[in-house]
């Protein structure tokens, strides 16, 4: 009888045991795909190109730009900047970062060329935006990248491109160190207190153009004397004056020094 009482307790134990390694293994399982896509690595050779820029995407930018790319308060919509604009954030170390209110400027950028291209590709399918441009500074034409330059972008950028003070304390970088692509594509991105302009507003061979002429900038040929940074009339005046007035100074001192010796 006694025998016969245990046996039931066992049987129920050993099932006991089956159903809590059931409900682990359930719990696991609806914890894995309740987890965002984003924290899982896109696996290899599904999707190519989109999927990477997809994972990346919805990794990186999707809390603030939001999965559509339609923005949230903690960020703007991005489907209008389009392939070009996305590229130009991402490519140029603007994006993504770490707060909010964080001040866009350019550094080193987290993802390598490819990375850079998938992620610019895939924000470009959440939106009618213009696509990445075939940029090629040496179809351009360095006369009409002048003109243009001189219009659109010399009065922020100085004549040289060394950047200068805007108000509201905004300034505008220097594109010295810009690639044609950067050129062209900070264009239709907008950054900072830059507008961002339609992908219509240039045509193809004045986008080539405009990114000839910053290549000149970038190399001037220099045909003798100083340089002084290329900052233009306000350095050199800075100079004549400090050397006219030096000299002045240092002539008025030497009478001083000579009268007041004489006898």
């Amino acid at each position: 009888m006694a025998d016969g009482g245990r046996r039931p307790s066992t049987i129920t134990a050993g099932a006991l045991a089956v159903v809590l390694v059931c409900a682990g293994a359930l719990a696991v399982a609806v914890v894995a795909a309740a987890r965002p896509a984003a924290a899982q690595a896109p696996p290899a050779g599904a999707g190519g190109e989109l999927e990477l820029g997809r994972h990346l995407y919805l990794r990186d930018c999707a809390f603030c730009h939001a999965p559509g790319g339609e923005g949230t308060p903690r960020g703007p919509d991005i489907r209008p900047s389009g392939e070009a604009g996305n590229w130009f954030m991402v490519a140029t170390g603007r994006m993504p970062i770490d707060r909010a209110d964080e001040p866009l400027r350019r550094r080193p950028s987290i993802y390598d060329d490819e990375e850079a291209l998938a992620l610019a590709r895939y924000a470009g399918t959440l939106g009618d935006g213009p696509p990445l441009p075939d940029v090629d500074a040496d179809r351009g034409d360095v006369a009409r990248g002048a003109a243009l330059y001189q219009v659109e972008c010399a009065g922020c950028h100085s004549a040289t491109g060394i950047g200068g003070n805007l108000t509201a304390g905004f300034r505008a970088p220097p594109v010295l160190h810009s690639s044609p692509l950067e050129v062209v594509t900070s264009l239709f991105a907008g950054p900072g207190a830059m507008p961002a302009f339609a992908p219509e507003a240039f045509t193809p061979s004045e986008m080539d153009a405009l990114a000839r002429y910053v290549v000149e900038l970038q190399s001037p040929e220099d045909r003798g004397g100083f340089p002084l940074l290329r900052a233009g009339r306000v350095d050199e005046g800075l100079v004549a004056w400090t050397l006219g007035l030096g000299t002045i100074v240092l002539f008025a001192a030497f009478l001083g020094a000579r009268m007041g010796r004489a006898p």
